[in-house]
């Protein structure tokens, strides 16, 4: 997988959890901050009734410290209440929650500023504000900028409460350095607590990730593509390695029950079907399944190496004997799949891998075998009965460019003849400045002989074999997998690349690739 490339997209949601907590870390943080309230309404009512009898000195104070007292203990009882709601979702009560942090914030700092500091009183004590910030950092678990946002807020309230108290009180103003020993410590807490309640998110993340792909554990996302995610996993009992790629259904299923049940049976059958492939040119299927908010997963092997995208991107064309060497070992993977009635229908350069295999360089593996096209098929439905149709418009045959119901596995040889094509020039077939005049051009222009478009040299029966692969007509094409190899092995070509050469070749231009690299 070209994990580089998948990187220059977004997807538009997360396909796992990687937004929402699990449930039971919500409603336990939910639990957390119901009490919270109960106990600061307690707090301020004890407290208040402290001011009343034991602290008669400051009764000119003492109405804010009443109007605070009373917004404190409602505002208190108010958040147990909403925590309770049923109506109300947990990410919400906990949107709720931080916004009363920094209420509570706020209160407690002009309830402290009532008695004001006299001239030559260097320190009382710490804000309670400090214990507040930590405590909601514990309790309440928030992405980073939420975090960041309330805890901070929240230790400024110190300042902000002394204003209003200099406003409505004529509170005396302090000094700088009696300021700064008021202000410091809240922040101090805030960044603890900002980062306890990263930790306490980061667990609850991967407590999330965990259930939701039952044995293997996620361990670190590498890309996006348009289709989906792809994760580095790891199998919790047989400690094997993997790739696991989360695949979004689209607009089509997002409010539709039945088109949501749909793709999945369709993803289900191909599933099984591609995971009972043998080839060791198509990628290993280990598992599937679906996440609990509907994104589509399958779990594959790990492919040491690199797309055929980026070994040309990185190192240039490739010479005729290797593209032959290439092009023989997918036409393997695919005679397996089409013989077992499966067509690929994006077959293209992203989505085979070229690198080692066991004991084996230049060993070449086709990946996504019909999964997508399962999802795309149920996705696209309406689509398709108006004309239009999903793929790559690169290396889209003209059956499927037009939305044909007629489409077989001589697809795949017309796509195998556009990898073949990009190999040699390091340029498509056809290029055009979007991708439906890509696809017309696949259905009108006859493409120009490879030999014409690169520097290297290719010998005239590839041209043809090629061009063969790129005709208009199924029929013209190649009748199958199996044929094209046969004709790829008649090449004199076929002589110039070997499996040393291609271990020489790694071995000279890119060791660093032999080592671990997933595949999606």
């Amino acid at each position: 997988m070209n994990i580089d490339r998948l990187g220059k997209h977004n997807t538009t949601e997360s396909l796992i959890a990687t937004d929402r907590l699990p449930t039971e870390l919500v409603d336990g943080a939910v639990w957390r901050l119901g009490w919270a309230g109960a106990a600061y309404a307690t707090c301020f009512a004890i407290i208040d009734l402290l001011y009343r009898f034991a602290v008669p000195s400051v009764p000119e104070g003492h109405w804010v410290f009443g109007f605070v007292t009373v917004t404190a203990i409602a505002s208190g009882i108010a958040v147990f209440f909403l925590m309770r709601h049923p109506r109300i979702s947990g990410n919400r009560k906990l949107e709720i929650g931080l916004g009363f942090e920094v209420l509570g914030a706020l209160l407690i700092a002009m309830s402290e500023w009532v008695i004001p500091m006299g001239p030559d009183e260097r320190i009382r004590g710490f804000s309670a504000i400090s214990a507040w910030v930590l405590i909601f950092g514990m309790a309440v678990p928030a992405n980073w900028s939420k975090a960041t946002a309330a805890a901070l807020l929240s230790a400024w309230m110190t300042g902000v409460g002394l204003l209003l108290n200099i406003w409505l009180l004529d509170v005396p103003v302090p000094t700088p350095a009696q300021i700064a020993i008021w202000m410091v410590p809240p922040t101090i807490f805030a960044t603890i607590g900002i980062l306890l309640s990263r930790l306490m998110y980061q667990m609850g993340i991967r407590m999330s990730r965990e259930k939701e792909l039952g044995s293997y554990e996620l361990i670190e996302k590498l890309g996006s593509g348009g289709m989906g995610e792809v994760w580095r996993a790891r199998h919790r009992m047989l400690a094997r390695e993997a790739a696991i790629k989360l695949i979004a259904p689209r607009e089509v299923t997002k409010n539709s029950a039945e088109a949501m049940s749909v793709v999945r049976m369709r993803f289900e059958r191909e599933a099984k079907a591609t995971a009972g492939l043998r080839s060791p040119h198509t990628v290993t299927i280990f598992d599937y399944g679906m996440t609990e908010n509907g994104a589509l997963y399958y779990v594959m092997e790990i492919v040491n190496g690199i797309d055929l995208e980026t070994l040309v991107e990185r190192f240039g064309p490739v010479p005729a004997g290797r593209v032959i060497w290439l092009l023989r070992q997918i036409c393997r993977s695919l005679e397996e799949a089409h013989a077992a009635g499966l067509t690929h229908r994006d077959i293209k350069p992203r989505n085979i891998m070229v690198g080692q295999s066991g004991v084996d360089s230049d060993f070449a593996k086709v990946l996504d075998f019909g999964l997508v096209k399962a999802i795309e098929d149920a996705e696209s439905a309406k689509l398709t009965r108006e004309g239009m149709t999903t793929g790559t418009p690169a290396y889209m045959a003209p059956e499927l460019a037009i939305g044909s119901a007629h489409v077989d596995a001589r697809a795949d040889l017309y796509a195998v003849g556009c990898v073949g094509y990009w190999l040699l020039t390091g340029k498509t077939v056809f290029e055009a400045p979007s991708g439906m005049a890509m696809a017309l051009a696949h259905v009108q222009n006859e493409p120009i002989a490879p030999s014409q478009r690169t520097e290297l040299s290719v010998p005239p029966e590839l041209d043809e074999i090629l061009l063969a692969c790129l005709a208009k007509d199924p029929a013209a094409r190649p009748p199958s997998a199996r044929a094209l190899r046969a004709k790829l092995e008649a090449s004199p070509a076929c002589q110039e690349w070997n499996e040393e050469a291609g271990h020489r070749w790694w071995r000279d231009h890119a060791p660093e690739l032999l080592t671990l690299s997933p595949a999606a």
